[in-house]
């Protein structure tokens, strides 16, 4: 079923003009596998949701980039496919009253925030290294004399009573709530970039819809208004290769019945030449006879008789008639 719903994905691209990264087909199988195991699974049907987000998530990053190439190009990244697959896996996972519902992208990172998802440990990262920070100055405070620290003013371990552990813990804990307000202020400010992306591309999409539209209707009323100068047109052209074709066909008859004649002609001019060939072969045959020449050249007729090809020997015609007739 898994390979069932890659194959799926990957003929939706092909049918929507779409190439993909290296790694999307395997990231598509294992995300429709997480899905399989949440109630609502539907097979082709999520299968097509996954690519429609996965498409809108495209959309986004083209818009975003500054990269021309990038928005004229229909590939799908390995990151768009993951992003939809979170948001897919996030509306299937069970709503409780303290997880809030992720309705983007960056609510889902939100979301990881608050149910210690796969987001949490970078920001875990962050807080660990300012604890650690917090610790390597509690470390050095031990360094710095008393005098020091009241003409400084400090009160390095908070009210009367409070050890220097529970001060640092405290410290800790405030500055883990700043990075929680920066991290929740910096996901607001691209969750409002990611709505104002998605609201122009839904203005460019309106727009060339309008577009399309209206050029549509031109189509229509310039086709309605030249339908019958368009038949007179294609009529005309049906006259003009009707007579072209007899013509074509006349020409051709005519061709045939000359190549005919100049056979026949030819032929004729053969059979006068083959017969002419053997009449003179058959009157060197009887030269040979007669009077074959002494230097064993042939005959060959001349304006008065026969001559050999040597030239010393002749006989004329009046003496080839008395002897033999041919």
């Amino acid at each position: 079923e898994r390979q069932d719903c890659k194959s799926f994905f990957e003929l939706l691209c092909q049918k929507k003009n779409f190439v993909f990264d290296e790694g999307v087909l395997e990231s598509v199988e294992e995300g429709c596998s997480r899905l399989m195991q949440f109630n609502g699974w539907g097979n082709g049907r999520d299968v097509t949701k996954l690519f429609e987000e996965t498409k809108s998530n495209r959309d986004v990053r083209a818009f975003k980039s500054n990269d021309d190439t990038v928005q004229i190009d229909r590939k799908l990244a390995l990151s768009d496919v993951k992003n939809a697959i979170n948001t897919l896996l996030a509306s299937r996972r069970p709503k409780t009253n303290d997880k809030p519902r992720r309705t983007s992208n960056f609510h889902n990172y939100l979301y990881d925030l608050a149910s210690g998802g796969e987001h949490v440990p970078q920001l875990e990262e962050k807080i660990n290294v300012t604890e650690n920070e917090n610790t390597e100055k509690g470390k050095s405070s031990d360094d710095v004399t008393d005098q020091e620290k009241s003409n400084a003013g400090m009160n390095m371990n908070g009210d009367d009573g409070v050890s220097d552990e529970i001060w640092n813990e405290l410290q800790n804990s405030k500055q883990r709530e700043k990075i929680l307000n920066e991290e929740l202020m910096r996901l607001k400010e691209q969750a409002e970039e990611l709505q104002k992306a998605e609201m122009e591309l839904q203005r460019q999409y309106e727009e060339e819809m309008e577009r399309i539209d209206l050029e549509l209707q031109r189509q229509r009323e310039e086709e309605e208004k030249a339908e019958q100068e368009r038949l007179k047109e294609l009529e005309e052209k049906r006259r003009i290769m009707e007579e072209e074709r007899h013509r074509r066909q006349e020409e051709e008859r005519k061709r045939r019945e000359q190549a005919e004649a100049e056979r026949r002609r030819r032929e004729e001019e053969i059979q006068k030449a083959m017969e002419e060939l053997r009449r003179l072969e058959a009157i060197k045959e009887k030269l040979r006879q007669l009077s074959p020449c002494p230097a064993g050249f042939t005959w060959h007729q001349c304006s008065d008789g026969w001559r050999c090809a040597g030239g010393s020997h002749f006989v004329s015609d009046e003496e080839l008639k008395r002897n033999f007739t041919y």
